[in-house]
């Protein structure tokens, strides 16, 4: 699943609901989620959230390549080109 960027959570999330939501961070060792709530707290830059969820689709997209690219298990795309079998995901 790829998303670009994060929501605006200053809109929609008031204080208890940052509260839990940094508890589960801890709780899942999400420690990019807890810097989002902080910002938001802290009122920081509105632009740091989106930078920090576009690392974090990169990171994910990057997870997904060491897992599914190339591999013949779970692939959805095998394709034979010049002779090369070429083995991914769409």
């Amino acid at each position: 699943m790829y998303i670009v960027g994060l929501p605006n959570l200053a809109d929609c999330v008031d204080d208890s609901m940052q509260h839990e939501l940094k508890k589960a961070a801890n709780i899942f060792n999400l420690p990019y989620l807890t810097q989002v709530v902080d910002n938001i707290k802290n009122d920081s830059d509105p632009w740091m959230n989106p930078s920090i969820g576009t690392y974090l689709t990169d990171r994910l997209g990057h997870r997904f390549n060491l897992l599914f690219l190339g591999k013949k298990t779970f692939s959805d795309v095998k394709l034979n080109i010049k002779g090369e079998l070429l083995i991914g995901l769409l």
